[in-house]
């Protein structure tokens, strides 16, 4: 199964999906309860929801 990232050094915007290898992924609290945040190890980059409403 492949694994679910980024293509090369991880950029905003970019759409995370599915690659031949594995990327690390670091999971938090959120800031309300029953939340998580989902980013990158060592970087201040997290999924999220593009701002244009084009997806």
């Amino acid at each position: 199964m492949p694994g679910r990232g980024y293509d090369g050094d991880p950029d905003r915007f970019e759409p995370v999906r599915p690659f031949p290898e594995p990327r690390e992924w670091r999971i938090e609290q959120g800031p309300n309860p029953g939340t998580i945040i989902i980013g990158l190890v060592n970087d201040e980059l997290t999924l999220g929801l593009h701002p244009a409403l084009i997806y």
